[in-house]
């Protein structure tokens, strides 16, 4: 009679086991966000949107002048990419923010290719600021009517 040994039966089971320790002791941890996973916030990153606004004309301003970096270049083309998903993160309805995704989708794409001079693109960073500058007085609307609505409950 051949009589599977115990080795071969903890290997059967081995894997069920990995499965079965997984399932109860968990992944761990509360989920974090993936900025939060990063070790360092680097120092360009926005805090919203008029800080993208700065930060933005700020680079734009260098790069157009004499003085000229490709850290420059990239810091721009970061901003440039978190701008939507701090839009995204905020109140603003999808429709409010899916022009904003589209402009800097734009930017984006011309400012990969670091040959081109960044005026040629300044129209599209005009309609980019005026979009931010429209969703940030929005945010306030929004902010100010929450807190007359907070203070007529509490009153």
């Amino acid at each position: 009679m051949n009589t599977p040994s115990l080795k071969s039966n903890s290997l059967r089971y081995a894997p069920w086991m990995t499965c079965l320790l997984i399932a109860l002791i968990g992944c761990g941890g509360e989920k974090e966000s993936l900025h939060e996973l990063e070790h360092e916030i680097p120092a360009h990153w926005p805090t919203d949107f008029p800080d993208a606004i700065t930060k933005m004309e700020q680079r734009v301003g260098t790069l157009n002048s004499t003085h000229r970096s490709n850290e420059t270049q990239t810091e721009l083309m970061e901003i440039v990419g978190w701008v939507p998903e701090i839009a995204a993160d905020t109140d603003l309805p999808e429709e409010a923010w899916v022009p904003i995704y589209r402009v800097c989708e734009t930017l984006r794409k011309h400012l990969e290719k670091r040959d081109v001079d960044v005026s040629a693109y300044q129209e599209d960073f005009d309609r980019l600021y005026g979009l931010l500058r429209e969703s940030q007085l929005e945010l306030e609307k929004k902010r100010r009517m929450a807190e007359a609505a907070q203070q007529g409950e509490a009153g």
